[in-house]
């Protein structure tokens, strides 16, 4: 299975993750169970694509393009649409680019000082972003319910990405990390990846140990469904049509988002 071959898969199970979001109520919500497929997936590929790219800073730039381009286009429907019962809060571009810059910066610094400057760095830089953030949704949106200031949250986090406020938020952050340092190591990478979707099986525990909350109310330990598919990966690229993937998946959210609301009209 090509990179090509998971991105339609993982693109597939997206969008139908993302209709029964947005069509909360009207759509069946166990398609949200087929979309926990497809966030691993993308970041499997954001890996492969860190450690194969011709050019690692053009690879970057994309992302960071993504990312903020997806940011501001979801602020400005989000205050078009002020009464959406879903804002839009979805950005998986921010934690590529966050993955990506990570793998690259630890990488790329090899002496151990350099490894720590980089971490220090970058620690600084995510606790002055996140105060800047926390201002200026204070300043602007203070009077708005708290699921809208996550929104403005993470349309600023578009364009200032940051591990909080970005899709999966830290915890898609480590799953990046460990995908990297176990990608040639199968075994461990298997055991890895079935222990972190145990532990968001965990987190479910605190709601209640009941099925009603393990299918309806957190419902991520269901990646672990994205495994199978990772491990067919052949290692070719496949098809190129790298543009699509970063034109449609804010487009493809927008239309959605736009139409449920106007639908809600």
């Amino acid at each position: 299975m090509t990179i090509f071959s998971l991105k339609i898969i993982a693109l597939i199970c997206m969008i139908l993750d993302h209709i029964a979001e947005y069509f909360s109520g009207t759509v069946p919500m166990e398609l949200r169970w087929i979309g926990r497929i497809s966030a691993p997936i993308f970041i499997f590929c954001v890996i492969e694509g860190v450690i194969h790219t011709s050019n690692l800073k053009k690879y970057l730039f994309r992302l960071y393009i993504g990312s903020a381009l997806m940011g501001i286009g979801s602020i400005i429907l989000n205050l078009l649409f002020k009464k959406a019962s879903v804002p839009i809060t979805n950005n998986v571009f921010s934690t590529l680019f966050l993955i990506a810059m990570l793998i690259t910066g630890f990488e790329y610094a090899k002496p151990i000082k350099q490894k720590i400057f980089f971490a220090l760095t970058f620690t600084i830089m995510q606790i002055a972003i996140l105060i800047f953030e926390f201002f200026i949704v204070t300043y602007f949106f203070n009077n708005e319910p708290a699921l809208v200031q996550t929104a403005y949250y993470c349309g600023i986090g578009g364009v200032l990405p940051n591990i909080i406020f970005c899709d999966g938020s830290f915890l898609w952050i480590i799953l990046g990390i460990l995908m990297y340092y176990f990608r040639e190591k199968r075994v461990k990478f298997i055991i890895m990846y079935i222990f972190f979707s145990g532990i968001q099986a965990v987190f479910t525990i605190s709601y209640g140990i009941n099925i009603q909350n393990f299918l309806f109310i957190n419902y991520q330990w269901m990646m672990l469904a994205a495994l199978p598919f990772m491990l067919l990966y052949n290692g070719k690229r496949g098809k190129n049509v790298k543009n699509f993937f970063y034109v449609f998946y804010p487009l493809h959210i927008w239309a959605i988002f736009i139409l449920s609301n106007m639908i809600a009209i």
